[in-house]
């Protein structure tokens, strides 16, 4: 027990046991689950428990070119093991491009998004592993598997009053995956305090080439989902084209969804 977790006996013998929350802090913490009377039984059911009470492991996006060796790794574990099982399944390079290009090289969505196609390709065979296999992936990683991620820091921008300049730094990224702004314009147009807070949230990083890019392309992808409402045509121009294009209208709508006044402007 610890001062994030209180408990109280009553005469009974009963425990009341309540989570000892600061203001505005809601989420469940590492300190909260070590302090609890149950953790020897969290971390004999899961030995994972330890890590998120002890430590935390920051994994750096790999770069393009390691994103893809990571992927062909992967798959070329995946045919092998279908050839021994009899089964002729091959994999387009195109589809292990478009994941590298969409997950930004997070290693998390890189195994998410590449699961998605086996389990796809698994449930509907046809003998390839491609672009075809993605569909439905990006809105199950957003709003399923990924859900309270991305929801505990839309929330944490939004009450902290920082989503707008989210916002602003999506819009100077364009539609371009993965997402970079020019350092110099990006404090220039959000300013260098709300710069500072993203980089602070790990939201986003800068780079050797002065530019920012966000740390989870996904997480931009839900935010530009929640904005047009329109999940289907968003995913459709991302796993077709590998970015949102200008002259597809999707961005111009995007942000003046966003900004009703913006067009009234023009």
């Amino acid at each position: 027990m610890n001062d994030r977790v209180v408990i109280h006996l009553d005469n009974e013998g009963v425990a009341d046991v309540r989570l000892n929350r600061a203001d505005k802090m809601n989420a469940i913490d590492s300190a909260m689950i070590e302090g609890s009377p149950f953790v020897e039984k969290m971390v004999a059911a899961d030995q994972g428990v330890i890590r998120f009470i002890y430590e935390t492991i920051d994994l750096k996006p790999f770069e393009p070119e390691e994103a893809r060796q990571f992927l062909d790794d992967k798959f070329g574990e995946v045919i092998r093991s279908a050839e021994e099982d009899g089964l002729a399944v091959r994999i387009d390079p195109a589809m292990i491009d478009r994941i590298a290009q969409l997950s930004g090289g997070h290693p998390h969505l890189l195994q998410l998004l590449g699961s998605h196609v086996i389990e796809h390709e698994y449930e509907n065979p046809d003998g390839v592993i491609d672009n075809a296999d993605l569909v439905g992936s990006l809105q199950k990683i957003c709003f399923q598997k990924r859900a309270p991620v991305y929801d505990a820091l839309i929330h944490d921008m939004k009450t902290e009053d920082h989503f707008e300049s989210y916002l602003r730094l999506l819009e100077l990224m364009g539609g371009e995956f993965p997402g970079r702004a020019a350092s110099d314009l990006a404090r220039k147009q959000i300013g260098k305090a709300e710069i500072d807070w993203l980089r602070s949230r790990n939201i986003i990083v800068s780079t050797t080439d002065d530019t920012y890019e966000v740390v989870d392309e996904l997480l931009r992808v839900r935010v530009l989902m929640d904005l047009y409402e329109d999940y289907d045509a968003i995913e459709a121009e991302l796993l077709v084209h590998g970015e949102l294009r200008a002259d597809s209208r999707i961005l111009d709508q995007l942000w003046d969804l966003e900004d009703p006044d913006k067009s009234e402007d023009q």
